[in-house]
């Protein structure tokens, strides 16, 4: 199971990727408009996500974030 400590990082990592994703299509952050993230433990790793989250979608309008609860054998990493 992954530690919330290390969920931060993990997850500014993805959206790093991203975003050099996004530009490349010549795209921004702005243009999302649906997110779906996997939790293998949302209790202790949705504060990490959404502290993030607040800071890649920092004004509206916001995209539509659904976030799954899945167990260990199906995390997707």
């Amino acid at each position: 199971m992954l530690e919330s400590v290390k969920m931060m990082p993990s997850t500014k990592l993805a959206f790093e990727n991203l975003k050099a994703t996004l530009t490349a299509a010549g795209c921004t952050f702005d243009d999302i408009v649906d997110v779906t993230t996997f939790h293998t433990d949302p209790e202790q790793q949705l504060n990490d996500v959404m502290a993030v989250k607040q800071e890649i979608f920092a004004h509206p309008p916001y995209p539509n974030w659904t976030a799954v609860g899945v167990t260990p054998p199906l995390a997707v990493n």
